[in-house]
């Protein structure tokens, strides 16, 4: 049975259909251009990739990001790295997705809430350090998205971005 529930799918569950498909339709493999901004603003860019898969009976979506991409070679800076991976599912108790990440280079594991606004996805939690996060997946097309993190100590009245992602979908 636990091979049952762990094994990865192609195809969403049945159980609700119209919901899944916020996350769904990322299922695939995205070519990812990312960009890290230090505390100065100072950009730092490499290429990785994003991978979405179905999985725990169709229910849930389970993604991986590396950055740089596998075989890239020798990067310069240690910042400009990540590799993480991240477990989404639909709770119907809230009417939103649960997203847990899980990023051993940064030692990090929080809790995000993610819904739709207004045709983007929006996806609320804590940051490193107690500060607020809301990472946006905007400009969703088929073959393409616009991914960033924002950042705010203040309860949004202001905000930085330290990463922004624009991913092409190659499978």
């Amino acid at each position: 049975m636990f091979a049952a529930l762990a094994a990865a799918a192609n195809q969403p569950s049945t159980v609700p259909a119209e919901k899944l498909r916020l996350f769904g339709q990322f299922v695939g493999v995205w070519a990812i251009d990312v960009t890290y901004f230090g505390s100065e603003g100072e950009p730092c860019r490499i290429e990785g990739e994003w991978r979405f898969r179905w999985t725990l009976d169709n229910r849930a979506i389970h993604d991986v990001w590396v950055a740089p991409r596998r075989n890239s070679g020798p990067i310069e800076e240690e910042a400009c790295t990540d590799l993480g991976a991240m477990l989404r599912f639909y709770d119907a108790k809230i009417d939103a997705w649960r997203a847990t990440p899980l990023g051993p280079a940064r030692t990090g594991a929080e809790s995000f809430v993610a819904r739709e606004v207004e045709g983007d996805i929006v996806i609320d939690g804590n940051g490193g350090g107690g500060a607020a996060a809301r990472w946006i997946f905007s400009e969703i097309t088929p073959q393409s998205f616009r991914w960033r993190a924002l950042e705010s100590g203040d309860g949004w009245r202001t905000h930085r971005c330290v990463q922004e992602m624009r991913a092409r979908r190659t499978v």
